[in-house]
């Protein structure tokens, strides 16, 4: 599992969208999910636990892309702005792609291991 997962943006993206919230009166640089820093600490030390078991990671990572679809489908159904509500279906839309890909990276990898056993 050397294939990298895509980012879901680039720079430019991350400002425009600090941007995007400033306007609304955030702080984006000071807020943010405490479920995904503590996700991003569990998937380090299940890493250092299971030896960095590469379909283990993976099994981790798409539930974090799980629950991250659902947070962007709830925030689909709120009325939101049409500026601010086309990123978030432009974000949706990169999570699902980025799902998508670690699930494949995830079965590619459970086969691999299976046809080495």
């Amino acid at each position: 599992m050397n294939e990298p997962v895509e980012q879901v943006s680039g720079p430019t993206e991350l400002i425009r969208r600090q941007e995007l919230v400033r306007s609304m009166g955030g702080d984006p640089e000071h807020s943010g999910s405490m479920t995904g820093a503590m996700h991003r600490g569990w998937i380090d030390l299940k890493s250092a636990i299971t030896g960095k078991d590469d379909e283990a990671i993976l099994n981790e990572c798409e539930r974090g892309e799980d629950a991250a679809k659902e947070a962007y489908q709830d925030a689909a159904k709120l009325s939101l702005p049409s500026n601010v509500a086309d990123v978030i279906q432009q974000q949706a839309q990169a999570v699902l792609a980025a799902h998508n890909r670690i699930r494949s990276l995830r079965n590619a990898e459970g086969r691999s291991a299976n046809s080495a056993s």
